[in-house]
Formats: structure tokens, sequence, C-alpha cells
């Protein structure tokens, strides 16, 4: 069914809109004059069509397919050789920091974080080779002489740095593939093989036409004088494979039935042959096919009943059944015909074919369903087409089509399969089903417990919808129309205002919960604030709850806090789906804890600026505890403490701070979590100061729960700075 959605036979020229230009055009191709100059005059302009018609573009992010296809083949953290600038006949290692199209930011190794002498070059023009090309080449390597009195032993120095780091592959710092992406690898003459569009273990080779961006315009090899077969595929397309994946798999290599009768046997042989030849001189590069999806595996049944988009009439939507099953990925559905002399519509579909529905889909969402062909009744209904059939309708477990899409709408998948994991109640009758999710190449895999009877789906999805932070009514047994009954975007709005304006956190559960009834009535729940901001010893997960009126916090408490998951705001403890280099990456159902590190001697001696203000506040908040008159103490201390937190005293200005100077101060707040992309992105004192809530959002790629913790520690040394170092 995708197939039929994805790829398209090439239109009629006589019916489409060039056709008609082309029809009235001179003799030798071109319009003419008038029509030429109306053409330029009128020049579609896509801001002022937004700006007329009220409307606002769809963003970049929804369409992944396009963000993956921009990717460059080179990744933050490749090793690779380059010339010295200051002693161009001399080179030495490098590492990129990180990519923007053809060109790379490089710091040489030996620098450490110390980023003053990174650069940008580009990758078509500089003098860049893999790893190991100045050995076989007898270069020489030495480091940059601003560092070359750093080690003693840099031999040792680069086999320590090299151990375990990834190369930049040669082959797209040598040849005719420098410098290129994934779409730029595949030229005009390319070739491809293409699976045929109704029997999955069945290939035939097509030859690149074009290529739009990604999108592929392919001609079967062997119809080379007729453009009546191309077809329209993007270049991620389940459908594609490298020549020779065909024959690793068993597979057959054959032309579609459709066209075999055009050409004799031999003549088909010999453009299998002549392709063949010409795939091994001038293979494909295999990075071409490196950001493929791989399919999950189906659970339909030959007989099982489902509507399904009609892929000659998309606007039609029909009864349909399995007919055949080919594999754990692949089956046929054809569309049901009652008539005594039935056509045979069938096509090939896999679980997440976008065209497969489940029985009922229309009904619930106000869909007209077209009946068979030759169905007698006047209104059709499942109930007595079943009978009259003797059928069953697939199960709703074939469709998990919600939680599939959920991930795959995601900008970072890996996130929503992490929360998807703690999804969970204990009354629930669940299966465990195994999730997957594709991000730069990288696979995740997390289980996720998912309900077995129809009375826990409408608790299920509303769970689901608070974990992921959204409308509880996002989906739903259910249908909601657009006055959504919570309130969402009000709700949303008052609880950033009182959370960040005033700095207080909110008492009220997640939108969508409820707080679990037992038979004892509990105090009133609201979540602790740390003792000092600069706790190290301990991580939490997310916000814990305390009891109202306790004013300590114990160890117990501590210790449960660091595998709390359940609160309803994301906090920085994620980690960024990239930052595993594995091709394969199972999601942990548990967020990690900080690893220990061991600190030189060196280190230990340069303290945070901020150290020695923690050491203060402590003392200050044991001296303090007693004070408030009128006030509960429990209270008084709480209060106290909130007032201590809010102060801050540094020991340097924060516009000299270094990028590892912010990393260590983030690292002893409870953004600790978040010092990875504060590393990685190189955000020095100067860069922090200037940080926004937008700013964090939409650079760090955070949600609004940990975007704002992160700002009030940003604001905490803003405020510091201007009462010490301002004047």
């Amino acid at each position: 069914m995708e197939s039929s959605l994805t790829g398209s036979r090439m239109p009629d020229p006589a019916s489409s809109p060039l056709g008609k230009h082309q029809s009235s055009a001179n003799g030798n191709g071109d319009l003419d004059s008038e029509e030429g100059s109306s053409l330029e005059e009128i020049g579609f302009n896509w801001g002022e069509y937004l700006e007329e018609t009220g409307a606002s573009a769809a963003p970049h992010t929804s369409f992944k397919h396009v963000e993956i296809s921009i990717q460059s083949n080179f990744q933050p953290g490749m090793k690779l050789e380059v010339a010295n600038k200051n002693n161009p006949d001399t080179y030495w290692v490098a590492t990129v920091i990180t990519t923007c199209g053809q060109l790379l930011l490089l710091r040489y190794c030996g620098y450490g974080e110390d980023r003053r002498a990174d650069f940008w070059c580009d990758v078509v023009i500089a003098d860049l080779h893999p790893v190991g090309w100045c050995t076989q080449n007898n270069k020489a390597l030495m480091p940059p002489d601003a560092i070359k009195e750093k080690y003693t032993d840099w031999t040792e120095f680069l086999i320590r740095d090299l151990t375990g780091s990834r190369t930049a592959p040669a082959n797209l710092l040598e040849g005719p593939l420098r410098g290129k992406g994934p779409i730029d690898l595949i030229t005009l003459g390319s070739l491809i093989e293409l699976q045929d569009s109704q029997n999955p273990f069945q290939y035939w080779i097509v030859s690149v036409i074009e290529n739009v961006g990604g999108r592929l315009r392919l001609r079967y090899v062997g119809l080379e004088d007729t453009e009546s077969y191309d077809q329209w595929l993007f270049y991620l397309d389940y459908r594609l494979r490298p020549v020779g994946w065909c024959q690793e798999n068993k597979y057959r290599m054959d032309p579609p039935s459709e066209i075999y009768p055009l050409k004799m046997t031999s003549e088909w042989e010999c453009a299998l042959e002549k392709s063949l030849t010409d795939a091994t001189k001038f293979p494909l590069p295999m990075e071409v096919f490196k950001d493929h999806a791989d399919l999950r595996s189906h659970f339909f049944t030959v007989g099982m009943k489902l509507e399904t988009v009609n892929m000659s009439e998309p606007f039609h939507i029909c009864p349909a059944s399995v007919t055949k099953v080919f594999n754990n990925h692949f089956f046929q559905l054809t569309i049901d015909d009652l008539r005594p002399e039935p056509s045979q519509l069938s096509m090939l579909c896999h679980a997440d074919s976008l065209g497969i529905l489940p029985v009922q889909w229309c009904l619930k969402n106000g869909v007209n369903l077209t009946p068979p062909k030759g169905y007698s009744g006047q209104d059709f209904d499942w109930a007595d087409y079943h009978k009259q059939c003797g059928t069953e309708e697939a199960p709703p477990f074939c469709f998990r089509n919600v939680l599939s899409m959920l991930i795959n709408a995601a900008y970072k998948p890996g996130r929503v399969l992490r929360e998807l994991q703690l999804v969970e109640d204990p009354h629930w009758n669940f299966q465990e089903e195994t999730l997957k999710a594709k991000y730069r190449g990288k696979t995740y895999r997390a289980v996720a417990k998912i309900v077995r009877t129809s009375d826990q789906v409408a608790d299920f999805c509303r769970r689901v919808c608070a974990k992921l932070e959204c409308c509880p009514n996002l989906f739903s047994p259910v249908l909601v129309s657009e006055n959504c009954p919570e309130n969402c975007s009000i709700h949303t709005k008052t609880k950033y205002t009182y959370y960040y304006g005033k700095r207080k956190k909110i008492i009220k559960p997640p939108i969508g919960e409820s707080p679990v009834e037992t038979g004892h009535p509990k105090p009133a729940r609201r979540r602790k604030r740390r003792k000092s901001i600069f706790v190290q010893k301990k991580r939490r997960s997310s916000a814990v709850d305390f009891a109202a009126g306790s004013g300590e916090e114990s160890e117990e408490e501590d210790a449960d806090a660091m595998d709390d998951d359940t609160g309803s705001e994301e906090t920085g403890s994620e980690l960024r789906d990239d930052q595993t280099d594995t091709s394969s990456a199972e999601v942990p159902s548990a967020r990690p804890r900080r690893a220990v590190t061991l600190r030189s001697s060196s280190e230990a001696e340069r303290r945070a600026p901020v150290e020695r203000a923690r050491r203060g506040r402590r003392a200050q908040t044991a001296s303090c505890a007693d004070g408030g008159e009128g006030r509960p103490p429990a209270r008084a201390a709480e209060e106290v403490k909130q007032e201590e937190e809010e102060r801050l005293v540094l020991e340097s200005n924060p516009l000299e701070w270094t990028v590892t100077d912010v990393v260590r101060f983030i690292k002893l707040t409870d953004c600790a979590p978040l010092a990875k992309i504060f590393q990685e992105q190189d955000i020095d004192g100067q860069a922090l100061l200037l940080l926004t809530l937008p700013t964090v959002q939409e650079c760090m790629e955070l949600k609004l729960g940990p975007a704002i913790k992160l700002c009030h520690q940003i604001e905490r040394v803003k405020v510091a700075f201007y009462a010490q170092y301002a004047n």
C-alpha cells in the first residue's frame, strides 16, 4: 500500500500542466514571448502567499526524511589528518567538532577542550586525509607549534587518543565522493535494486534518471527507450536496495510482470548482465543506505478483514482482506469484490503501511466507507458482513499505529521511547511489546507495556499523553473536538508563568493524571527543593514530592529519588540521543546515574567559581534555622533555605569563564546532565549570559520543563554578575 503512496507513474504529458504549456509552445519548444513574459512577471513567492492567506509554513522538523537527507556523512568525533596551517608540508590529526554541509569545524588533537584554535575548512578544497595517510605516503606528522611543548612523547599521546575513536572513511576524503552528502552520492545513471510492487521476494534493477533533492525518478533497465513505466521514490524508501542485495538474500531478479511481455527473455537477460557489470565498475556508496529504516513484524493472518485506502482511487476507503502472508514483514491485501467475476485489486503491505486501517475506523471518524462492489445491502454494516463472509476482523494490536506514529513523529524518537517505557500500572492486564526507532543512523529499542483489554485503553491513552506532557485527549477512544475540555493551552501558559515567574513549583498533578486513591487519606504533597543547589552526590531524574510540613530530607528519600521517574516534567536528566556512537543501542530502562570521575591533583586545586559560596550557604542555613517569628519552624526553615538557594556568590567574573568553567558550574547544579550539551556547543561565560528561554529551547532542543530549570540557574548567575561585577 505504501508503495502506491510513495511511488507514482509518470503522468501523461498531454494531461499535465507542463504538457499544456508545451502544447502552446512554438516549433522550437520555446514559449511564445507573451506567455513567457507573463510567467516571469507572476513569479510565485512563498512569503507573499503565506501573508495573503494568513497561513504559516509547516516547521522543518515535520519532514524528518528531509532532515536526514541533508545530514553530513561526517560525524562529530571523527578523526582525520589535516595539513598544519603554519607549515603546510607537515600534518597533524584533528577531530571533527561539528559540521555544516560540506564545511567542517576541526580542532587539532592536543588542544583538549580549548576551542581557541578551532578552524573551519571546506572538505572539497582542504588538504584532508584519512588517518594513516601520512604513514603510507611518508609525510611528517607534527603537532602545531602552539602546543608542541605540551607533551614530551607525542607518539604515545596519539596512540592513546586514537584508541577506540572513529576515523573518517577514506572514500569521503578522496576521489569523486569527497565532501558529498547522501543525496549528492546518487548521480544520474546510478543503479539500484527495486522491490516488485506485488512480490516482496522479486527485484529488478532501475537506473536513476533524475535526482531532485533525494526524490528519484527511476527507470527499469531494459526500458531505456520509454518513460511510460518511470517511478518516483524518495531515496530512503524501503523498496530500494544496493545492487547485489537481492543475490545475497537469495531473492529473484526478474522484471515486473507488467513489463515482462515488452521484451524477449534474451533481451532482459542481456540488460541484467550489462547492468550488473556497470554496477560493479561504478558501485553506489553504501553511505546512501545507512539511514534506511528496518520494517517491524506484523501480526496479520490470512482471512482477516480491515479497511484500506483504494490505491487506484485514493479518495475511497474500502473493506479488504488479507489474502496472503509472505513473511513476518510483508502481506498481501486485496480489496473485496463480491461480483461473480471479481477484479483482483491487490497491494503489498507491511505493518506500518499508511493506508491500512482497523474495522470501524471510518465509522468512528465520520468518513464514508465505500461498500464492496456487488454488495447487495443499502447500508454497509460490518457485523452483517462478517456473518455473510464468515470472517473476522483484524485485532487492534495489529494496528499499533498510535505509538509508532508518536515515536516516528518525534524530532528525537529515542526520548519518546524512553518515556513510553515508564508508562505502566500494576492493575493493567498488559503485554510487553518491543518498539523501535531510528535516529541519525542508530537504532533504538525499548520494551513498552501495552494494555490488552478494551476497558483499559482509555486510561492507557491518557497515561501516555500525560507522560509525554501533551494534551490528554491527543489520542483517545472517544473523539474530542477542537474545544478540548482540559483547556490545555490555558493550563500550560498558567503553569509556565507561575513556575518560572515566581520560582515556585506547582502542587497540581500533571494534566490527565489524578492522584491514586487509597484507603487512607494522605496529606497534601508538593515537590521539595534541594538543600543546596550544588549537590553533587546524588542526581534526581525528576522532581520528588514530600509531605507538607516536613522540613527535613532523609538519606532514604534521596536514595529513592534517584530512581523516581514519574514526574510530569522532563528534566535535564535525559540523555541526548546522539551521545552514543554505537549503530544499535538499547534504551536503558532507568536513566543512568552520572559516572564518578577521578580528578587529577591540579584539577582538585582549581575549584569551580561557586564552590565556596556553597559552603557559606550551608553555614548560614544552619545558623538561621531557628529564625522567623510567628511561623512554624519547619516552614520558616524551608523559606530560609529557598531564599539562601536563590543567592549566589561568584569567585570570578562569568565574562571570563571558559567552556570548562561553564561545564563545571552546570555539573554542580540540578541540571548536571545538560553539561554535555554545553561542552558540545562550546558555550563559554559570555555565551552563557546571553542565553534566554527561547534560545535554550530552540538551540538545545529541550522541553519546557528542563529549559525552565536551566534558565533558573542562568538567571542566578546573571543576578550575581550584576551584583558583583557590573559596576
